[in-house]
């Protein structure tokens, strides 16, 4: 830390270890650093994105579906109820950022591709 003149927040830093799924039974986890939080969640949001331990990223991906049938029910009641199509496209392009937001991150992992019919 010294060398790159970095300073760190020991009270906002945390560390978690990943792992390969493979290995999760003979797996043991490091030493932890002194003064610094080792996390042992199977899970951890760090900028809107679900990471996990075992580098999979499932439960993101249904989190973001569950988010985007949620919103895209609202466009729908929105829609019967009348409201005008421009302010729908903007819900819909909220929509669309959500799905788009971090793709590189987790994109890779999909077994199956996006399909957004608009």
């Amino acid at each position: 830390m010294l060398t790159n003149h970095l300073t760190l927040n020991l009270a906002k830093t945390k560390e978690i270890v990943f792992k390969r799924p493979m290995r999760a039974r003979c797996f043991h986890l490091p030493p932890a650093i002194d003064s610094i939080e080792q996390l042992d969640y199977n899970r951890r949001k760090l900028l809107g994105v679900l990471f996990q331990s075992n580098f999979k990223m499932d439960v993101h991906v249904q989190n973001i579906l569950i988010q985007c049938t949620q919103r895209m029910y609202l466009i729908k009641l929105l829609k019967h109820q009348g409201l005008p199509q421009q302010q729908l496209t903007v819900i819909t392009h909220s929509i669309v950022s959500r799905i788009l937001y971090a793709l590189p991150a987790w994109g890779g992992f999909l077994r199956y591709g996006i399909v957004l019919v608009l």
